[in-house]
């Protein structure tokens, strides 16, 4: 019992230790005095308080317990906590629970792969690069247009050609488009709308997993899929370390295309006038607009990135009056590098 008791005061006189340290360390680097206000100081020293720093990565580390489930104990033990009586109310779990750090929808992640060891993808090609290796900030765009049509035009005519692209507005609202024209005519134009605060990255890994959900209708010899995201097809380049549902999903579907037709993953830059890129890129931006997302699940990284966001705004908003009362002090003017101090105390 003397150890459960004191287990939780130990730890918050370690916390407060280490926040009178950094804010010791605010007043040298400030040179400011004991009597300057602490937000005044941290502020100044450009130094964001412990105690935001802890929630944010607390929130990114219960996120991640989430995101495991019912694959691992820990997790499963701590999220019955309405039915478990040793988990305490005034927990780290407990309060984040309380202040509402927890109400979100996280994809899960899962423990193994989702294809079993013998599984190959021989007929599985992921290239990022063009035929010339030169970056494409080295190079004109007309230059990249023309390398770009010239791999293009050596896609066999026979072959499904999918264009993919995703795009974030600047209220955070994401969207992802593919468009396609088949050899009979047949055109193929679908956008989709994401959950908000969803990154680019995983936006364009969206639009792909619904490239490769149209492949599966077609009897294609060859299935090309063409993004300008060089990140997403080198993920997926490095397929047996994957662990989020979405991954293995866009897995599970490649590994089903290529059994009975050659896939091919291919980056092309973007935005140098590829026709099929351009109108992906415009489906992605529709689609950011629409008035609902087709799912609400979001990464660890970005419930981490969304604390994050809310921290830094918080942080960075300069404290525009505080008052300390020994000695009697007031903060009546704050801007960057120059602080007003008016005295307000009597007069000797």
């Amino acid at each position: 019992m003397a150890t459960k008791s004191i287990k939780w005061p130990l730890k918050r006189i370690l916390t407060n230790w280490k926040e009178c340290m950094q804010l010791s360390a605010a007043r040298i680097i400030t040179v400011l005095r004991s009597c300057c206000p602490k937000a005044i100081v941290l502020y100044e020293a450009d130094l964001q308080p412990l105690p935001m720093r802890i929630r944010t990565n607390s929130a990114k580390y219960i996120a991640k317990l989430q995101s495991v489930g019912s694959f691992n104990r820990t997790p499963k033990f701590i999220f019955q906590r309405p039915s478990n009586q040793r988990l305490k109310k005034d927990s780290p779990v407990g309060v984040m629970w309380k202040r509402g750090l927890l109400d979100f929808n996280i994809e899960p992640c899962i423990p193994f792969s989702c294809l079993t060891p013998n599984t190959s993808l021989d007929r599985v090609s992921f290239n990022d690069q063009l035929l010339s290796s030169a970056p494409k900030h080295t190079q004109h765009p007309e230059m990249m247009r023309q390398l770009s049509l010239e791999l293009i035009n050596n896609i066999p005519s026979q072959a499904l050609v999918l264009y993919t692209d995703g795009s974030k507005s600047d209220s955070d609202r994401t969207g992802s488009g593919v468009y396609a024209k088949a050899e009979d005519g047949l055109v193929f134009r679908y956008r989709f709308r994401n959950p908000d605060n969803c990154s680019v990255l995983r936006s364009k890994r969206l639009a792909i997993r619904e490239a490769l959900n149209f492949a599966l209708h077609f009897e294609n010899s060859d299935i090309y899929i063409l993004t300008d995201s060089k990140s997403s097809i080198q993920y997926l380049k490095n397929w047996p370390e994957i662990r989020e549902k979405t991954g293995q999903e866009v897995i599970s579907k490649i590994a089903t295309l290529s059994q009975k037709t050659r896939v091919c993953f291919q980056w092309i830059p973007s935005h140098v006038g590829v026709f099929g890129n351009e109108e992906a890129d415009v489906l992605a931006k529709e689609g950011s607009a629409l008035p609902s997302a087709t799912s609400s699940e979001l990464f660890t990284s970005e419930i981490y990135s969304i604390h994050k966001a809310i921290a830094n705004s918080a942080w960075r908003n300069p404290p525009t009056r505080l008052v300390c009362r020994e000695p009697s002090w007031s903060v009546s003017a704050v801007r960057r590098h120059e602080i007003r101090l008016d005295c307000i105390g009597q007069v000797a």
